[in-house]
């Protein structure tokens, strides 16, 4: 962040924006704690301009004036408040004397018209959900981005050169810190705090072109602002953007709106009021317009999830099955997910649900929690217990929150999980999870029809030495040299993504606890016969895309691609839970073994998969010292 010293030392420049003139006077007054009202009225008075702004933001149809008023008087001072007309003074200060300057490839006007759109869009935001005062939100819109006016009237040539670079790889706020040590962002937060704007607009804006990275609740005070920001930016581009991105600004509006308990119906209406305002007020700051588009219920609501659900680039479309008896859920979801290019069935119970499942064989399926006939648990356990089952990505839908509930879902086979009421983004994130798992089980399908292929052209010898060489010979599963390349494989495919969040790699070694006394008390034969039945189990409790190997002695690795943390903890749990309630039995005997688990994902610490195997098997070693039957996550 900007220090206090840098800030000065800027300030001591004089090139930055700020007020001037008959402003400078009435900011004054208003800092005073002696100032009379008829004081305040008279210094507004010898600026005309001022006083016709001031007027037209009383008279908005958001103060509800019984009449409007014609004339400056305590009683619309009061209306608007001495803080607020303080700051309203030193903006419209600001928009009169820096309408241009010297660095060319900034537009001047380009930027203020945003800018009052953004106040306004604040404004009727603000007083919507009633956060703060109509004046103090029109000015946090107004200033919000006034950063980077201040480093075009700074370094006008330096910053000039930046905003040209338009072949730059890097983002605005990356070379604005290369070239001065700081971001427009955070100029602007130190102006809007010497400018006097309370602290929680202050940290608003110093967030709201990053809100996920926000340090505090989004329900406070300050969160409910951020968001304001947010979507009041959405709409203003979605207004006066290109078009050729209106479709995926529009994606992100209703979602934000949400947050603030607004509707489709409700948005669309607030950005006419402030389109109609946008223009009223540019005529009278006489800021040119450009053309401006009308955003209705309809668009939003059509669009916006539509775009969500859209296939990543790469990935195919599936069939899904909707199983609910909520007939509005089914009818929502069929309508968002046939919009994304989807093939879509429904059901209205589990015992149609499985009957359209074995008959339609979707490679997705969303199974409501509570559900008459057949409840989801019931109709999800049916489904793992077939060999179709196995294959489908499934999806629980509940309105139960609980962690035990969740932890009955996971163990009873379900891939994932979404709340009640539906947020668009979060279907979004599950369908894109979805989508992964299902193009990585055709990728390995049509890998395993290739390989069968050119198997079956293999003569005998030839076929026994491939499968020696990639398979573990007494328990049939993979070996050490197949998980390595398999690993090789999911590691490179993180490097090419944007982000390890876009492609998570997980692993899971597993180790049985006190095998060695199974040897010494029973024998090698009883020895082998445990291990080929933990590796039939293991086999059992994998997904496809996933790759299960025995690297050696009692030592198994599971390998979990696009798979995070948190997701691979639950499946070993789920493992290690499953394994501490089996019986195995061999040469007439019953013995109950338990596992110990480490799980490590691939992180941006690690230079290759040695570094992942490393950091899962110090986990293991953890779990093993501190009791075994465990599962243990790297650090």
């Amino acid at each position: 962040m900007l220090s206090n010293d840098q800030f000065a030392a800027l300030k001591s420049t004089g090139n930055l924006p700020s007020p001037r003139g008959s402003a400078l006077r009435v900011i004054d007054l208003c800092d005073r704690g002696d100032s009379t009202l008829p004081e305040i009225i008279a210094m507004l008075n010898t600026d005309p301009a001022t006083v016709g702004r001031v007027l037209k933001l009383a008279n908005a149809a958001i103060y509800g004036r019984p009449r409007p008023a014609a004339a400056l008087t305590p009683d619309v001072l009061m209306t608007i408040g001495i803080r607020s007309l303080r700051q309203l003074v030193l903006a419209f200060s600001l928009v009169g004397h820096y309408r241009h300057g010297r660095c060319r490839p900034f537009d001047y006007t380009q930027f203020w018209s945003r800018s009052l759109a953004q106040a306004v869009a604040c404004q009727w935001l603000g007083v919507e959900v009633k956060l703060a005062p109509s004046a103090e939100m029109f000015t946090c819109g107004l200033l919000a981005r006034i950063g980077t006016l201040a480093l075009a009237s700074i370094h006008p040539e330096k910053y000039g050169e930046l905003l040209k670079d338009e072949a730059a790889v890097d983002s605005l706020t990356v070379r604005e810190r290369a070239a001065f040590g700081l971001t427009h962002t955070e100029l602007s937060v130190a102006m809007l705090a010497d400018f006097g704007l309370p602290k929680l607009f202050t940290e608003a804006v110093a967030t709201a072109e990053s809100p996920e990275k926000a340090d505090f609740p989004l329900e406070s005070r300050t969160g409910r602002i951020l968001i304001c920001l947010v979507l009041a930016d959405r709409l203003v581009s979605a207004i006066l953007g290109p078009s050729q991105d209106r479709e995926a600004i529009l994606a992100d509006i209703l979602p934000w709106a949400e947050k603030l308990g607004l509707n489709a119906t409700r948005v669309a209406e607030i950005s006419g009021q402030m389109r109609r305002d946008w223009q009223e007020w540019s005529r009278l700051l006489e800021i040119a317009t450009n053309e401006s588009k009308e955003i209705t219920a309809d668009e939003i609501a059509r669009v916006g999830p539509a775009i969500l659900l859209k296939p990543p680039p790469g990935m195919d479309k599936m069939s899904v099955l909707v199983v609910d008896d909520d007939p509005t859920t089914r009818a929502l979801l069929k309508k968002l997910l046939t919009s994304a290019g989807h093939e879509v069935f429904v059901a209205p119970d589990g015992r149609e649900g499985f009957r359209l499942a074995t008959e339609k064989k979707p490679d997705l399926m969303i199974v409501d929690w509570s559900m008459p006939e057949m409840d989801g648990l019931t109709l999800i356990r049916t489904l793992r217990g077939t060999s179709l089952g196995e294959h489908i990505y499934i999806v629980m839908l509940t309105a139960h929150d609980e962690s035990e509930r969740l932890i009955d879902a996971f163990e009873a086979g379900a891939d994932d999980f979404i709340g009640k009421p539906i947020e668009p983004r979060i279907l979004q994130a599950r369908m894109i999870a979805g989508l992964r798992t299902v193009t990585a089980r055709r990728a390995i399908e049509t890998e395993c029809d290739l390989l069968r292929a050119n198997v079956d052209d293999l003569t005998t010898s030839e076929r026994k030495a491939w499968d020696a060489a990639l398979t573990d010979p007494l328990t049939n599963l993979y070996n050490r040299r197949y998980a390595i390349e398999r690993l090789n494989i999911a590691w490179a495919a993180g490097d090419r993504a944007a982000t390890l969040q876009e492609r998570p790699l997980s692993v899971i070694l597993a180790d049985l606890d006190h095998f060695k006394s199974v040897n010494d008390l029973h024998g090698h034969a009883m020895g082998d016969a445990v291990l080929k039945q933990f590796a039939e189990f293991l086999r059992s409790h994998s997904r496809l895309p996933d790759v299960t190997c025995r690297i050696g002695g009692e030592e198994f690795l599971i390998l979990l691609p696009d798979t995070s943390l948190e997701g691979a903890m639950l499946h070993a749990e789920r493992i290690r839970n499953a394994c501490a309630s089996e019986q195995f039995e061999a040469e007439g005997k019953t013995l109950s073994i338990t596992v110990s688990l480490g799980v490590a994902e691939r992180t941006t610490a690690m230079t290759d998969h040695d570094d992942l195997l490393k950091a899962a098997d110090n986990a293991l070693y953890a779990a093993k010292r501190q009791g075994r039957n465990q599962v243990v996550a790297a650090n």
